[in-house]
């Protein structure tokens, strides 16, 4: 207690309490002014200042009216956003999104200058991370695989997200996205270049599972499925010198597409085609079901509709039609120098549905008689071969009243 002066008498300790409190806030109040002072502008402002402030003017009364009120009131609030954005970091340090909502209630209230220096780059990486971050976790997880990876590969950005933990499961599937686009896109240079063992390949690799082909895709690849998984029991066969089951699964288009891969068999397949192929009742070359071979359709133009039963597409998509002079025998081959044609036509599959399952035939002076005989031809890439002919029958006798 402070002594009274000589010739004034002591104050009342009721005074005395007054005095000693008026003294404090006075020292307060220099203090509270010197300290913002010291942060005057934006060059000297800083979070431990601002605190300082609000410490000072935390031991003021609440009701106690000064003219540095407004001052502690923003530093107040500068305090409490920066106090909230050091505990976001502190508490959730890997959510970026959290960082940068705290962040931005900082800049609402203009103090991100003042960020204490040891919390100030997480928070610039937060913000540099926060628009990638967002749309990612904006994307659907239930989207179709294709329009995920779009979304995912459009979202990300390795070089920012590099040890993002907040979408560190993002980033497989961005991996996964990049490793899927180069799948296709080399799917794509396989189907364009008829690769069909390639396409696959490409197409069983498991990024590709449930992924979404276009639509002029898709009967392309599930033919090149069910080829190839003819082609290792055709294989298989062959490499166990076992031609019954070659015969079973035989499909000559696979030698045609794969013939590098038969390569070292052809000599066996020649052999064995001729062996066990050749049969009409092999291949399915016989009559129409319930239809003449042979119809004359316009004799007055020599006209005939031709029909018989096609081989099954695994043996052959042409036949040979041979107009002779001799019925034919079993060893009989369209591709015979000794066999006198009077003429030799190649019909396609396609050739054939397009005239509506028949040929139309148009007998030559010199066919008058003649016998008509068909022969599958069995293409096998390295080489043709042919079923025995089945016969067709028998022309009509040119009559001179025919007009030719």
């Amino acid at each position: 207690m402070s002594k009274a002066q000589p010739g004034v008498p002591p104050l009342p300790p009721a005074d005395m309490k007054w005095y000693f409190d008026a003294k404090k806030r006075v020292q307060l109040l220099d203090r509270l002014a010197q300290s913002v002072n010291n942060s005057s502008s934006r060059e000297t402002m800083c979070y431990s200042g601002e605190r300082t402030i609000v410490q000072i003017a935390a031991q003021l009364p609440k009701e106690y009216v000064y003219s540095l009120r407004p001052r502690v009131e923003a530093a107040k609030v500068r305090v409490l956003n920066l106090d909230h954005l050091i505990s976001v970091v502190r508490k959730s340090p890997d959510d970026e999104v959290a960082i940068h909502k705290a962040y931005k209630m900082v800049k609402k209230v203009q103090c991100e200058t003042i960020i204490p220096p040891e919390f100030r780059p997480r928070v610039e990486l937060a913000e540099s991370r926060y628009k990638y971050v967002k749309k990612i976790l904006a994307i659907p997880e239930n989207l179709p695989l294709n329009e995920l990876d779009a979304a995912v590969l459009e979202a990300w950005n390795g070089r920012v997200l590099n040890g993002c933990k907040q979408v560190a499961q993002w980033e497989q599937r961005y991996n996964d996205a990049v490793a899927r686009r180069n799948l296709f896109q080399k799917l794509q240079d396989a189907i364009g270049r008829d690769a069909r063992e390639e396409v696959v390949k490409l197409i069983n690799d498991p990024l590709m599972k449930n992924y979404p082909l276009p639509k002029q895709w898709t009967m392309y690849v599930n033919k090149s499925k069910d080829l190839i998984e003819k082609a290792q029991p055709l294989e298989d066969a062959l490499k166990n010198n076992d031609p019954a089951p070659f015969v079973q699964v035989f499909d000559a288009r696979i030698f045609r597409d794969y013939s590098e891969r038969y390569e070292p068999y052809f000599k066996k397949v020649l052999r064995w085609a001729n062996d066990h192929l050749v049969d009409l009742e092999t291949v399915g070359l016989k009559a129409a079901m319930g239809r003449a071979g042979i119809i004359l359709s316009d004799k007055s133009k020599g006209e005939y509709r031709l029909r018989w039963t096609w081989p099954h597409p695994r043996f052959s998509d042409v036949c040979v039609l041979g107009v002779t002079k001799r019925q034919l025998s079993e060893a009989d081959r369209p591709d015979d120098a000794d066999v006198a044609f009077v003429e030799k036509i190649e019909i396609t599959r396609e050739q054939w549905d397009a005239a509506g399952g028949s040929w139309l035939f148009t007998q030559s002076f010199e066919a008058s008689e003649c016998f008509l005989s068909v022969w599958a031809e069995i293409d096998l890439g390295f080489t043709k071969i042919y079923t025995q002919p089945f016969l067709l029958g028998q022309l009509e006798k040119r009559s001179k009243g025919w007009i030719w």
